[in-house]
């Protein structure tokens, strides 16, 4: 009778390809330096990725030859007033669905249009670079990959996705990253894996665990020997390899197997999405996700020049939830903080004009030069617990500090060690309240973030001017007590206004065991809106007040809370203003509320 490893040495497609304890042997076997030269490098790079600028996904906008040059010719504009890109990386969907990674999408592009792209970016000294599901051919009922006979062998029971270690299909795949590489490709995006794929055979003599582990390990080798041949490959790690992704309220825990660090030279965390820290900015909200990533990456010991945060978006497609570029220049400054190596940069890039232009390349050479010479650290409380929370970067003769204050209440942030004796400087904060820096303290509106900066930092050409938040931060907020009264998935509130002025109203929603409850409309086509979903009511003596949201978009990734703004008259002081908000989902949820006024 055969042994289990006997069979899946039998069902390896050849030499050259590991199993658990041979990888390990050998990884054990490499130098510092050799692993070094695999993954991971000092140098900063900055990689255009052209998703978001389309959208096949949560949209209707597909990828094609003219808007792949058209993203080509604003990058370059970009890039001759002084933007910074070392990369463009064509996404998902460049590949014919029954061409084996092997020929471009035959309806999308010219038969000269691949050759005349590469050319053009290696002309203008840019490293090309492409998508690749890593074992998946199928996503959320969209086939969009078609089995050829090279895979047939790999192919798995559900016959959506293949076998890493039995079969032709990683061979095959390596080839064709390999016939990329010669043509000069030289970064890699790997998305969709599925690490308990197996032939139905390998499912009768195999345990779930067994084929994980085999599935990750002939993976492993297989990029190992890749890279180890193409030493300027630069592979990127996305979803499939570890992360809690899908909220900021689950607790954290160990689910980042950071042996991927040894193959991959960033782990993504996370498409950008609301956090579950509702915000009257939606897009702060967005911020704040990305931000609880990477406090999740980095206590499960992934250094945070390995993580690649995903987060800056511009464009007016379903997965950056059509916000063109509003918020950018926040979002921005944030991406650069978070100290990853490998910054990446989606969207449509002909939204940023000259003057968006500028303030890019002097943001961008200032967290370049802290990349480059300096080393960042975690500042602050957790993102998802709306506590203060930032970036402190750090060289010989000065620090940089990017903090934002996440709750609805002013805060005053202690500076850290050190600073007490040195000049400090505002560098940036969103527009609305200006920032006070006072006895080694700075105080921040709800919502806000800020860059500081010390010792060579705290000079006026590291000034990066005000954000282009188009919803000021208050400069000051109170917190009325109310009386939430809940039925069913609805909740009501009466209150009596004893001053006039804007008053913040704020709902959540959450299941058993106090996690966020997340409520989604769908994707384009026929999505509804979260306007429609969690729906805000505000009446006096049965007549409506307009309430002011930012929410009201169609959010694929779904969301936990709603927050909106309505004004109170001096006529409508002292009298009953009635308030209602109703979650509508089937599902029975607990719903809290919170009002403050705003100044």
């Amino acid at each position: 009778m055969k042994t289990r490893r006997s069979f899946i040495q039998k069902n390896l497609f050849g030499a050259g390809f590991l199993l658990a304890g041979d990888w390990a042997t050998q990884a054990k076997t490499l130098s510092k330096s050799e692993q070094d030269q695999l993954s991971g490098f000092r140098k900063p790079k900055s990689i255009y990725i052209n998703w978001a600028s389309y959208d096949e996904l949560s949209d209707v906008i597909p990828l094609t030859e003219d808007l792949a040059f058209k993203q080509l010719e604003a990058l370059l504009k970009l890039k001759s007033q002084g933007v910074q890109f070392d990369c463009y990386l064509m996404d998902m969907f460049w590949f014919d669905a029954d061409g084996g990674y092997r020929e471009w999408r035959k309806e999308s592009w010219s038969a000269t249009g691949p050759d005349r792209w590469l050319q053009k970016c290696k002309d203008n000294q840019l490293m090309p670079g492409l998508w690749f599901s890593t074992n998946i051919m199928d996503v959320g009922g969209n086939r969009f990959l078609k089995t050829i006979p090279e895979w047939e062998d790999s192919l798995s029971s559900s016959k959506t996705t293949l076998c890493l270690f039995s079969g032709g299909y990683l061979k095959h795949l390596i080839g064709s990253l390999q016939m990329h590489y010669d043509r000069g490709v030289r970064v890699f995006k790997f998305d969709f894996a599925s690490f308990s794929a197996a032939t139905p055979a390998i499912e009768e003599a195999l345990l779930p665990r067994e084929i994980q582990l085999q599935n990750e390990t002939a993976w492993r080798a297989a990029l190992h020997a890749f890279k180890q041949k193409n030493r300027e490959a630069i592979l990127l790690a996305y979803n499939g390899y570890g992360g809690l992704q899908s909220d900021t309220g689950t607790p954290y825990r160990k689910t980042v197997d950071t042996q991927w660090l040894t193959v991959f030279d960033s782990l993504y965390c996370g498409d950008p999405r609301p956090s579950d820290v509702p915000c009257f900015n939606f897009w702060r909200s967005k911020d704040i996700y990305s931000d609880h990533m990477i406090w999740q990456y980095a206590k499960n010991g992934i250094p945070l020049s390995r993580i690649d945060n995903t987060s800056f978006m511009v464009g007016k497609t379903g997965t950056c939830y059509n916000r063109g570029k509003d918020n950018w220049k926040g979002m921005l400054v944030l991406s650069l903080a978070r100290a990853g190596l490998l910054h990446t940069i989606y969207g449509d890039l002909t939204l940023l004009d000259s003057a968006d232009s500028d303030f890019f390349a002097r943001t961008q050479k200032l967290y370049m030069e802290l990349l480059t010479f300096g080393k960042t650290v975690l500042f602050g409380g957790v993102p998802g617990k709306a506590e203060v929370f930032g970036y402190l970067a750090e060289l010989e003769k000065g620090q940089v500090l990017t903090v934002v204050n996440p709750s609805q209440n002013g805060q005053k942030i202690v500076l850290p060690d050190g600073w007490k004796d040195q000049k400090v400087r505002l560098l940036f904060s969103d527009a609305g309240y200006i920032p006070e820096i006072k006895n080694n303290t700075i105080s921040l509106g709800a919502e806000q973030l800020a860059v500081l900066g010390s010792g060579k930092f705290a000079d006026p050409k590291y000034d990066l001017g005000k954000g282009d938040n188009i919803w000021p931060i208050p400069t000051e907020t109170k917190e009325i007590a109310i009386e939430c009264t809940q039925n069913g998935n609805e909740i009501t509130v009466d209150f009596v206004p004893s001053a006039k002025g804007k008053y913040r109203l704020l709902f959540q929603q959450f299941k058993k065991g106090g996690i966020p409850f997340r409520i989604s409309g769908g994707s384009k086509p026929g999505a509804k809106s979260l306007a429609m979903l969690n729906k805000m009511e505000v009446s006096l003596e049965g007549k409506s007040i307009d309430i002011q949201i930012h929410y009201d978009k169609i959010i694929w990734s779904g969301l936990s809370w709603a927050v909106g703004e309505f004004e109170i008259q001096p006529n409508e002081i002292g009298k009953v203003i009635h308030i209602k908000y109703t979650c509508s989902d089937p599902q029975s949820v607990e719903l809290k509320g919170k009002l403050v006024q705003i100044f």
